[in-house]
């Protein structure tokens, strides 16, 4: 029984030692990313998420890499890697909503993109596609941060789909639902 309870907790705090390291060298990653090291954010990154990939923030390391490819080095396919493996394995995250606004950003992503960084394609079924994951946030996470970002992601969507009153209704509720965002 002494055993069997002693290798319990070791191996408890093995599992801690785990995550402090894993939240560490994630911030590792953010900090060199804010100084614009971004090779060096990536190796904490990856680091985070494949070496702890059950520590609790390989969440937040997989959606820093996503962003970093979506928004910094402009390569869809790295970014979409990412995503997947947000959505795959950690779909209840606190990072899946941000996931899912970058899964529509990306689905509408065409040749030319747009300062906003959302580029547009006018394809029907990307929009479609796009439009789904924008929906999804604020069905599935009401209460994330990400929630008035998809929303304004869905109008813009939707606009370019010809949906224009519909659109409108989704703009109009991020001003009235979030004034402050």
């Amino acid at each position: 029984g002494c055993l069997a309870l002693s290798v319990g907790v070791g191996l408890a705090r093995q599992s801690q030692s785990d995550d402090d390291v894993a939240r560490r060298q994630l911030e590792s990653g953010r900090s060199f990313a804010k100084q614009g090291n971004y090779t060096e954010a990536l190796k904490d990154f990856r680091a985070v998420a494949e070496t702890h990939p059950n520590s609790s923030v390989a969440d937040d390391a997989w959606l820093e890499i996503a962003r970093y490819y979506l928004d910094i080095a402009g390569d869809p396919q790295q970014a979409a890697t990412a995503v997947d493996a947000i959505l795959k394995k950690y779909s209840t995250s606190n990072s899946a909503p941000a996931a899912y606004v970058m899964a529509g950003r990306l689905a509408a992503l065409a040749v030319d993109s747009e300062p906003d960084g959302f580029a547009r394609s006018r394809q029907p079924a990307d929009l479609e596609t796009a439009q789904a994951n924008f929906d999804r946030v604020p069905r599935l996470f009401p209460d994330s941060p990400e929630v008035p970002r998809s929303l304004l992601y869905l109008g813009d969507t939707l606009w370019y789909a010809g949906k224009r009153g519909e659109a409108l209704g989704h703009l109009e509720r991020v001003t009235a639902d979030f004034p402050a965002d």
